[in-house]
């Protein structure tokens, strides 16, 4: 009979929950995505090739072993991305938190023995002695039916969170690929810079041992050898200043790739050059930011999380509804009527078995203008997210024309500069011809000499600039997250440290889901496709 009871129990509160939330409805505004404002084309994309999908490494255009090496390093290493992808792992956990709440919200086991004593004076003192023991065991529930789909948003809009967080990683990828390439590069620039101080330094010694021997000889004052000898030893002193910052730069590569300084040496093969730049560079069409750029999705994951908050808010304006009940055994022993016998002898007996069932209700009437207040200022938050939203796009188109002027205008400087270290080579050798036939003075040879060192080292600047537009331009495209958009590079060791830790099931096993991504792709297509 008890058995039959439970389940006679168990039936009635699933059933008419069941025709309950059936007939439920979601109260809030239902969310649309925002209107495309990306420019239809860009401004300036002269030298660049417009494709409806660009390079997604875009880092192995440049044809560098050392950079693909230290990406793919970074990829697996950087502590940061670690983190970001543990911040998924900590976004999917509350994901099932935010499951949890459409069911029983309330739900324990609960049990107990007490000794009671009752007052002498007391109407229903009946024990002898005035105490009797109390013994208990049973369930209590609680649930707050959905009946305004407040907790149907709560888990939309920890999913959307979810997908907040892989997009952050997504951004984070994007990011760290482009800073290391831009760490790789300075130390390439410096490198270059180094050789060319030390080959005008080799030219500036050879030309101080002719000063000296036409000193020696009587032909000239000591002033010249003199002024050969600053313009040695100033360009000399370079040397220390680029040796340091180089190994700066080393020091910072070697921390975004998650090592200690002075360990990325090994990874260094080689000359370290400035990679040229390829003849070509395929780049998507300004729409395409809309779900390539992560920090764009970002934003807009965010502006949806918001939509659902004001409906969360807005469902508190209406009733709770909901079931509460508890089944369980419980005797106690009354001395007068029982004796002495145990009472927890009769504790499971079927004529213990006691439940209480029904429905529940509340409404927040009193805090009714603090609710409607508090669904004002989710809407006024909803504004300001979608001006964030549309801002980062305007922001995007920002970035990208600046990618181009910056290629641009660094391609047409080097232009000019290469002419200009041919023509100042000229008059160096032409200087020094003429001194040596004692035609000018050789203040001459020097500033011939300092000018070509001057437009060397520009020379290797703006070569370097040239390729880091580039790589500020696949960055602002939000090119290279979908290389390890199937992963997360948690470390095997920290993996088993939280499995022995915390039971994660098969939580840490999973890889970050595509699925959202896929259909934002495919959503923001067909809004951006041409209709007939």
């Amino acid at each position: 009979m008890l058995v039959k009871s439970l389940k006679t129990l168990r039936l009635l509160p699933l059933g008419i929950s069941v025709w309950i939330v059936s007939s439920c409805t979601m109260v809030g505004p239902e969310y649309k995505a925002p209107v495309d404002t990306t420019m239809p084309e860009w401004i300036d994309t002269e030298g660049f090739s417009v494709t409806a999908q660009e390079n997604i490494e875009w880092w192995n255009l440049l044809k560098d072993p050392n950079l693909d090496l230290l990406i793919k390093t970074a990829h697996e290493d950087n502590l940061d991305l670690q983190s970001a992808a543990l911040r998924i792992l900590e976004a999917r956990a509350a994901l099932g938190i935010a499951y949890g709440s459409f069911w029983p919200q309330e739900q324990s086991i609960q049990g107990g023995a007490s000794t009671i004593g009752v007052s002498d004076n007391s109407a229903n003192s009946q024990s002898a002695d005035g105490s009797f023991k109390n013994y208990q065991v049973g369930m209590n529930a609680s649930w707050e039916l959905d009946f305004w789909g407040k907790y149907r948003r709560i888990i939309h809009a920890s999913k959307l969170s979810l997908d907040a967080q892989l997009a952050s990683y997504d951004n984070l990828i994007v990011s760290l690929s482009a800073e290391v390439a831009k760490t790789y590069i300075q130390i390439c620039v410096k490198e270059e810079r180094l050789s060319v101080v030390k080959m005008n330094i080799e030219s500036q010694k050879k030309n101080q041992k002719i000063v000296k021997v036409r000193f020696d000889n009587g032909d000239v004052s000591e002033l010249d050898y003199q002024q050969a000898t600053i313009l040695l030893n100033e360009t000399e002193s370079f040397i220390p200043r680029v040796e340091a910052d180089l190994r700066k730069l080393k020091n910072s590569l070697a921390v975004l790739l998650g090592r200690n300084p002075g360990q990325v040496d090994t990874l260094l093969k080689g000359d370290l050059s400035i990679p040229e730049l390829p003849a070509e560079l395929a780049i998507s069409a300004p729409n395409t930011l809309l779900r390539r750029r992560p920090d764009i999705r970002q934003a807009e994951y965010q502006l949806a999380i918001q939509g659902e908050r004001i409906g969360i808010s807005r469902a508190d304006l209406f009733p709770h509804v909901g079931l509460f009940g508890s089944v369980g055994l419980q005797t106690s022993n009354n001395n007068v009527t029982k004796n002495n016998s145990s009472n927890v002898d009769n504790l499971f007996d079927k004529e213990s078995f006691f439940y209480q069932v029904g429905p529940q209700f509340k409404w927040d009437l009193f805090n009714y203008g603090q609710l409607k207040n508090k669904v004002r200022a989710e809407d006024a938050v909803f504004e300001q997210t979608a001006n964030f939203y549309y801002q980062s796009v305007l922001k995007a188109q920002q970035e990208v024309e600046d990618s181009f002027a910056d290629i641009s205008g660094s391609q047409r400087q080097l232009l000019s500069i290469t002419k200009s270290v041919e023509a100042a080579k000229r008059s160096v050798e032409l200087s020094e011809i003429e001194y040596k036939n004692g035609k000018i003075a050789f203040e001459s040879v020097l500033s011939s000499l300092d000018f070509l060192n001057q437009l060397e080292s520009k020379s290797v600047l703006v070569r370097g600039e040239v390729i880091l537009g580039m790589v500020s331009l696949y960055k602002n495209l939000g090119g290279g997250w979908e290389a390890s958009r199937n992963t997360l590079p948690i470390k095997k060791e920290t993996l088993d440290r939280m499995r022995e830790r915390t039971d994660w099931g098969d939580v840490l096993d999973k890889r970050p889901s595509n699925k959202v991504i896929d259909e934002f792709s495919k959503k923001k297509d067909e809004e951006n496709s041409p209709k007939e």
